[in-house]
């Protein structure tokens, strides 16, 4: 399941104490290693969650191979590689191109296709990469609501009049009851929307392939908070903290996290310890990893003139 991020569905875990203040000790198992987590509550607003995901059914693909070599066309102050040796990982970094200041993606494909927005405030607009080039979406110009992609490169965004899906180019409209919000986006390419009317919420199933519209059991609908916290406490970069944004179907975990200087840095959590994404952007006054699909993890990063920029790192083990 993609959308704003793979998610591999949540780690269980034992809970061993809590206290008032809405907080939560667990002991997790996380890559064959139990860790001491603590769970508070933390919402996303922008983008799916992992309820939206669950009521979505059908597997994604594996990630395709991933090739180790820096592309050519990535900018040369870009090329610079980072190995921890914690981890023995390689990254090297990409920025993808916007025609607006700033951008931010949302999705990414196993093929590499990203969506997500380009400029800010009202000059906001969701866009796809094609090529490292940012492509305007037909009438994607609901700046609230977050554009997906499924592993097969089926886009799911907003636009004007409702939920539309890019299909091999095309552009498939959703036959739903007004106000309908796309919710989140299956492996099959499917598409959960949501329309909230009058205090009442119903959920939609919807197929762009075969125009097919079905409403969603109404059971369970209420949305989980804190799950990212269930890793709060996984090693960090000498800072203040982190948290974590997204988890790969192969469990490696995405964020950010506070280094000893106060700048926070895009990592990723991987069996031998953690990676620190964040070092491959040299002058960034901060960086953050919001999701990852296959090996590729996608985020921001902000430069001296305080405009967060779309990148793509690639994890080379």
């Amino acid at each position: 399941m993609e959308a704003g991020g793979e998610m591999g569905g949540e780690i269980g875990g034992e809970r061993i104490q809590a206290d008032g203040g809405g907080r939560s000790a667990w002991a997790v198992p996380f890559l064959g290693v139990t860790v001491l987590v603590v769970l508070t509550a933390s919402l996303q607003l922008t983008a799916p969650t992992p309820h939206d995901q669950a009521r979505l059914t059908g597997a994604d693909a594996a990630p395709a191979p991933q090739s180790t070599a820096p592309d050519p066309a990535w900018p040369p102050a870009l090329q610079a590689g980072h190995a921890p040796s914690a981890s023995g990982v390689t990254v090297t970094l990409r920025e993808l191109r916007t025609n607006r200041r700033g951008g931010r993606i949302t999705g990414l494909s196993r093929h590499g296709l990203a969506v997500g927005f380009e400029g800010t405030g009202t000059a906001r607009r969701a866009v796809r990469w094609d090529g490292g080039r940012a492509v305007p979406l037909p009438d994607g110009s609901a700046r609230q609501v977050a554009p997906l992609v499924s592993a097969d490169g089926v886009i799911a965004y907003q636009t004007g009049s409702g939920p539309a899906a890019l299909v091999d180019g095309v552009v498939r409209r959703a036959r739903v009851p007004h106000p309908s919000v796309v919710a989140a986006l299956g492996g099959d390419g499917r598409v959960l929307l949501r329309r909230e009317h009058r205090g009442v919420t119903t959920e939609y199933l919807w197929s762009p392939a075969t125009g097919s519209v079905v409403t969603a059991p109404a059971h369970d609908v209420a949305t989980p908070a804190g799950w990212r916290d269930r890793y709060r406490n996984l090693p960090g970069l000498g800072g203040k903290g982190s948290e974590v944004t997204g988890v790969g179907s192969d469990g490696t975990v995405v964020g950010f996290a506070d280094a000893a200087d106060g700048v926070r840095h895009a990592v990723a959590w991987v069996p031998n310890g953690i990676v620190d994404l964040g070092a491959t952007a040299g002058g960034a006054t901060e960086s953050i990893a919001d999701g990852i699909t296959g090996s590729r993890v996608y985020g921001r990063v902000t430069g001296s003139d305080g405009v967060s920029r779309p990148v793509i790192w690639t994890l080379h083990r």
